[in-house]
């Protein structure tokens, strides 16, 4: 349970603040997010079905930070709907931990929640707001900011002012695989320090010179690129992409597996039982496999043999997620359960569709009662999502995904894929296949 929150402290205050901001933007985007569940907002006493809506808020909080952030981090923040309530029911006057101000911090486009509090307290003093010891401390704090409008006169000197695109530079990357240590260099002249930062994977820094370099530690495989900030609009970006050993199991992306426990009798395929000391409810393996396939995402075709019911382990909705990492942006399905259509989701970069607000995704609604092939085929700025060879999504889409660095799959329950098959759509070549039986075809290799 969410405890009750200090009000003079300034982080009860940056929180009752960023719970308001949250609310807020429920209620301006409701005429064109939100009203089938109801035609306008008077509170969530008013909604037709609370619970309906906790869920999708939850999923579109999800949503926005694994758009952010990708599958593999998103999925150590993922919020539940019950959270979700407890924010809006009970919102200002509790605590809630770091994480879910996290996804609370991105979904009103911040880079997180260390980013809010600085842009709030920069917006909101707390003089007048604190206990007398509060204000002593307040003191200090002035004499800081002070000191840093000095500097700040010192922060843009002389010299040539980079552009945008290059105030990031990758010196060096330790390793092609997880763990590694990221080195980039930093231009910041001609910004303000106060209203800049610069962030990789879980790790946010202020710098405190204008010129400089920086170490991240990357622990998982996955893209994470180094992003520079400029109050809190996105303004350079580099990307860093860590290597798999071949094919990695996880549970929710966080616990590794042995590579015995799934990849063995030619699937990847994760049955519980060789898992004993998990104990929690809801069991979600994930597959992931991160190198360069050698052709662009923007023409390709991937293709997939899937299992997921209750006799092979699956677990209700008995859905097969599938992410498709660019060297710039991901494309994404889902196929589960029919009674389940409201969770799927497909996308392309910045081009998002969800089952509970498009009735074009029922398709993705199937029994897998039998093995079924998945294919999404990706050309011309258009993607489309098959199904044993019958079209079951077609959508456009504006930006460029780059070149194919990572495919992951996200199961719930012990669900199974059989075969793999990425096609470059420009000269029809497989450039990478495995049946997980040795029959292996890598581009480049």
């Amino acid at each position: 349970m969410p405890s009750k929150l200090p009000r003079e402290s300034s982080r009860g205050l940056d929180l009752e603040q960023l719970l308001e901001d949250f609310i807020q933007k429920i209620e301006a985007e409701w005429p064109k997010k939100w009203t089938s569940h109801g035609l306008q907002f008077a509170g969530v006493e008013r909604l037709p079905s609370k619970n309906a809506f906790y869920h999708d808020l939850a999923d579109a909080l999800n949503e926005a930070y694994k758009e952010r952030y990708g599958l593999a981090t998103a999925a150590e923040k993922e919020i539940k709907a019950h959270t979700v309530r407890r924010v809006m029911e009970e919102g200002p006057g509790r605590n809630f931990d770091d994480k879910t101000c996290d996804l609370l911090a991105v979904y009103l486009g911040y880079a997180n929640w260390p980013a809010y509090q600085m842009r709030h307290r920069l917006k909101h003093p707390l003089a007048g707001r604190l206990s007398s010891a509060a204000k002593w401390g307040l003191a200090g704090v002035l004499a800081l900011v002070i000191l840093l409008g000095l500097g700040s006169l010192f922060w843009q000197r002389d010299g040539a002012i980079p552009p945008d695109d290059e105030r990031l530079t990758l010196v060096k990357i330790s390793s092609a695989k997880a763990p590694a240590k990221v080195l980039v260099r930093y231009d910041l002249r001609g910004l303000d320090p106060r209203q800049t930062y610069i962030v990789c994977g879980k790790s946010n820094v202020v710098p405190q010179l204008e010129q400089g370099q920086l170490t991240f530690e990357v622990l998982l495989a996955q893209s994470a690129p180094v992003q520079l900030f400029v109050e809190d609009e996105l303004v350079c970006e580099i990307p860093v992409m860590l290597e798999t050993e071949g094919w990695e199991g996880y549970l929710g992306l966080r616990i590794p597996l042995e590579k015995s426990s799934f990849y063995r009798d030619g699937l990847l395929h994760s049955p519980r039982n060789l898992v004993p000391n998990d104990s929690r409810e809801d069991y979600y393996p994930a597959f992931i496999n991160f190198r360069d396939y050698g052709l662009a995402a923007d023409a390709m075709c991937f293709e997939a043999r899937v299992l997921n019911n209750e006799k092979i382990g699956g677990q209700w909705a008995y859905d097969v997620s599938v992410d498709l990492v660019g060297s710039r942006h991901r494309a994404y399905f889902n196929v589960l359960a029919p009674d389940a259509i409201l969770y799927a989701r497909a996308g392309v970069a910045e081009t998002e569709l969800s089952g509970s607000k498009n009735p074009n995704l029922k398709a993705l609604g199937i029994k897998m009662d039998d093995w079924c092939v998945l294919s999404m085929q990706i050309l011309g700025h258009e993607a489309v999502i098959l199904i044993d060879g019958q079209e079951a999504l077609r959508f456009p889409y504006r930006e460029e995904l780059g070149d194919l660095r990572g495919i992951q799959f996200y199961i719930k329950g012990s669900g199974a894929v059989d075969w793999v098959r990425v096609t470059d759509l420009k000269d029809g070549k497989v450039k990478y296949f495995d049946d997980f039986l040795g029959e292996k075809t890598v581009a480049g290799r």
